[in-house]
């Protein structure tokens, strides 16, 4: 049984073409919300919203933009701004790389310190993470996590840059990803060996089916009509997440707050 409670966001040419042939996993801390917005599937819903700027189907508005996203685009491509991209171009980066938060609880808000115990439980769930995705090279997104995450990436090349809020600098911070990109295109020749065939590993073919299916993130714009049945639905989803049940694809929740 995984320990993983918010799957990670595969993109759909992870596998076979990934960014600049590698597989790239960027880790971020955590999701911010109440633990009624706690679902399987937020990681995915929110990558499609915010990251790739698509709009729920039966919301009434997209999500505001986030820098967030639009900063681990720039950073990682090594460019000095995100202006220089267009919407497609950062939509099609998302497909490349997959996108994972640590922490497997909701925080209540930014700058509010998680659970001393959560980060146990996010390092049990990050171990199952990376034996299933493989990736060539990790990126993590807050020098705080990527401290942790040393010891458990073990031979796998690790960027560990700074978080991408207010202040983030590319001049400082896209050398050392470039850097650890190249580790891995060389570790990956040394190695002299292609890429396993991730498609056979269950958790793997649940969570790229997720990625596919699951709906962008709605937040407030969701009619308050359909509110109940989709708080009702995510219970479900998270309990099954928790205890090691099965979501199966019709129970898996079309939208986020």
């Amino acid at each position: 049984m995984s320990n993983v409670i918010f799957m990670p966001w595969i993109g759909s040419k992870y596998d076979a073409e990934g960014f600049r042939g590698l597989r790239v996993l960027v880790v971020a801390e955590s999701h911010y919300g109440s633990k009624r917005s706690e679902r399987p599937t937020a990681t995915p819903e929110l990558v499609k919203a915010l990251g790739q700027r698509l709009k729920h189907p039966d919301a009434t508005a997209r999500l505001r933009k986030h820098p967030h996203f639009a900063r681990i685009v720039t950073a990682v491509s090594g460019a000095a701004s995100a202006s220089v991209f267009t919407t497609q171009e950062r939509a099609d980066f998302w497909e490349r790389v997959c996108y994972y938060n640590f922490l497997q609880e909701f925080v209540p808000a930014a700058r509010v310190a998680p659970p001393a115990e959560s980060w146990s439980a996010g390092k049990a769930a990050f171990l199952d993470v990376l034996a299933t995705l493989r990736p060539d090279v990790v990126i993590a997104f807050s020098k705080r996590l990527g401290r942790i995450l040393i010891p458990l990436c073990d031979e796998v090349p690790l960027a560990r840059v700074h978080h991408p809020s207010t202040g983030f600098a590319y001049a400082r911070w896209n050398s050392v990803i470039t850097e650890a990109l190249d580790e891995a295109h060389a570790r990956r020749r040394s190695l002299s060996v292609g890429a396993c065939d991730l498609s056979q590993n269950p958790d793997y073919s649940a969570w790229h089916r997720a990625s596919r299916k699951a709906s962008p993130a709605h937040g407030p714009h969701l009619p308050p009509e359909l509110l109940a049945d989709v708080h009702s639905r995510w219970v479900v989803e998270m309990a099954a997440a928790k205890g090691g049940g099965e979501v199966t694809d019709e129970g898996l929740c079309r939208g986020a707050t």
